[in-house]
Parts: structure tokens; C-alpha cells; sequence
């Protein structure tokens, strides 16, 4: 029973320590960035210019970092839920944490589910920015579906 109990305590203390972070989360994105679904934290111009070579070809344009971004006091966060056929889908970031040695970014990617959706291929992405860390970033996403049937 004792060793059941001191982790559940640990478990305890590791969240009483976490810190929420501030982040502002930059104007929605939405377009073709192909079938990949990524969540990359961008620390630099050279990170963003590799995201970018990777996704051509579609209409976002990813020709340069978003404006609100400087790479020198900022980390650029990318969420992109994949090519979908089916919208609205959207990709929100709920909350954003240090946990002491990590930072934890919580997303959820809500769907079309039993509402009237339309039938449109597209890519949804999200941004948001934080201060500067070079502590590793770990993505949490959960999936929704809306419910239009039970209102």
C-alpha cells in the first residue's frame, strides 16, 4: 500500500510546482500544407525556413515567419491537424505550462462531428508564441467532435 501511495504524492507535488506561460496565439491559418499532421515548437529562422520547404505547394504562404515573431526573445509554436475533408475543423491552444524540467502545450482539434459541415479539403493550423525557453516542449492534443444532435 506504501509504495502505491508516495507516487500519487510525487505525482501531487510535480503539479502543484507548474507555472502557467503567457502566449498570444497569432491570426487563424488556414490552408493546404499537405497531408502531414506536425506540432514543432520553432526556435529560429533557419527551423522555420526547414518547416517551410517542407509544406510548399499550398496556399498558406510560408515564405517567412509570421511578423509578430522575433526569433531572438520567442518560440513559435505550429500546430496543423492534417489534411481534412470535412469543415469546420478547428486547432485551439487550451493552456500552456512549465512543469519545471519541460513545457507542456495542451491543444485540442475539434471537428465537424454531427454538425452541418461542408465537404471542402483543407489543411487548419494554429500559431501562438511564447517568451524565449530552451527547455524542451512536449504537445498534448486531444481530438473533439461536435455535437449538434444533443444540444
Amino acid at each position: 500500500m506504501r509504495a502505491l501511495f508516495v507516487p500519487l504524492l510525487l505525482t501531487s507535488a510535480v503539479s502543484w510546482g507548474a507555472e502557467p506561460i503567457t502566449f498570444h496565439v497569432l491570426p487563424n491559418h488556414r490552408g493546404d500544407t499537405g497531408l502531414d499532421i506536425f506540432f514543432v515548437a520553432i526556435r529560429s529562422s533557419q527551423e522555420w525556413t526547414a518547416l517551410a520547404s517542407r509544406h510548399t505547394g499550398g496556399i498558406m504562404d510560408l515564405s517567412a515567419p509570421p511578423p509578430e515573431v522575433n526569433f531572438n526573445n520567442s518560440v513559435l509554436l505550429v500546430a496543423n491537424a492534417g489534411l481534412k475533408h470535412a469543415h469546420p475543423v478547428t486547432v485551439e491552444f487550451t493552456s500552456i505550462t512549465d512543469v519545471g524540467s519541460k513545457i507542456e502545450v495542451r491543444l485540442v482539434i475539434t471537428g465537424p462531428g454531427t454538425c452541418p459541415s461542408l465537404p471542402e479539403e483543407g489543411s487548419v493550423s494554429a500559431m501562438a508564441v511564447i517568451a524565449r525557453t530552451d527547455k524542451p516542449i512536449r504537445f498534448d492534443v486531444s481530438n473533439l467532435d461536435r455535437d449538434c444532435l444533443h444540444r
